[in-house]
């Protein structure tokens, strides 16, 4: 099994979401999909337009787990979503195969468009990759593994924190930082 690591530069998400924006929008909204919000990209690709629409919340089901969860949708991501979807039907897919909307992109693709989007960025990552983005953001500004722990469904903190990077490394990298003198 392939192990991913997080993306932890926030210049270059920058960088890798400006090169999408400008290249291909949907691609875009892909990537912008999967860092803000940390869905698995099963459930991303299953997003309706009806979904997000005038929300700034949204319920679903995870494919993976069966478990139901709200989605609190960030005002950023809201404005990128608002500006893709507008004028497009209720029922289209988000991330659609076609401009109809009738189907989503397969995982497969949209594992190759995440992994070709980090190749012109000489990184390793994938679509879980991004989730993981999110998670790492996420721990690092608000510092409460414990929501973390929740957003991602994970059973322990100790799972969600390796999830997201933090390891023996990081540990002693912050012991090392303290300074009380």
């Amino acid at each position: 099994m392939n192990y991913t690591e997080p993306i932890r530069d926030k210049e270059l998400l920058g960088e890798i979401a400006r090169y999408l924006k400008s290249n291909n929008k949907r691609d875009y909204v892909l990537f912008s999909l999967a860092v803000y919000s940390g869905l698995r990209i099963t459930d991303i690709l299953n997003l309706k337009v009806k979904d997000v629409k005038n929300r700034n919340e949204f319920i679903l089901v995870e494919k993976k787990t069966g478990k139901r969860k709200t989605l609190n949708i960030n005002p950023n991501l809201q404005n990128i979503l608002k500006s893709f979807i507008k004028n497009r039907d209720d029922k289209e897919y988000i991330i659609s195969y076609r401009d109809n909307g009738d189907r989503p992109i397969s995982r497969a693709r949209a594992f190759q468009i995440i992994k070709s989007c980090g190749d012109r960025f000489d990184l390793r990552i994938s679509p879980h990759s991004l989730r993981k983005t999110f998670g790492y953001f996420h721990y690092k500004t608000n510092k409460d593994i414990i929501i973390l722990q929740k957003i991602f469904n994970h059973s322990h903190a100790d799972i969600t924190f390796r999830y997201i990077g933090v390891n023996s490394e990081t540990i002693k990298k912050s012991i090392n930082n303290l300074k009380f003198w």
